[in-house]
């Protein structure tokens, strides 16, 4: 299984959104990922957005943050670590 993958989000982007909101995903835009930890299969995540902070939980998420993309990965680093890192 890839860890990472490219594809143009210009057009990538909005289709994927399209087909996940058609799932019953929800998306959060213009809001700040500010915490992110997992247990017992869910993942926590702590939010910000318009100065409102707030707290939400899944099992599964995508990390659609365009230039943040990475920032939210040094987050999940500590949890998430493939073998072929150490």
């Amino acid at each position: 299984m890839p860890l990472e993958g490219k594809a143009d989000a210009r057009t990538a982007g909005p289709a994927i959104a399209r087909a996940a909101k058609k799932c019953g995903t929800q998306i959060r835009t213009r809001t700040e990922v500010t915490g992110l930890t997992r247990s017992g299969g869910y993942w926590y995540v702590d939010l910000e957005s318009d100065g409102v902070t707030e707290a939400d939980s899944t099992q599964t998420i995508v990390i659609a943050a365009d230039v943040w993309t990475t920032r939210i990965g040094a987050m999940m680093a500590h949890i998430c670590r493939p073998s072929r890192w150490h």
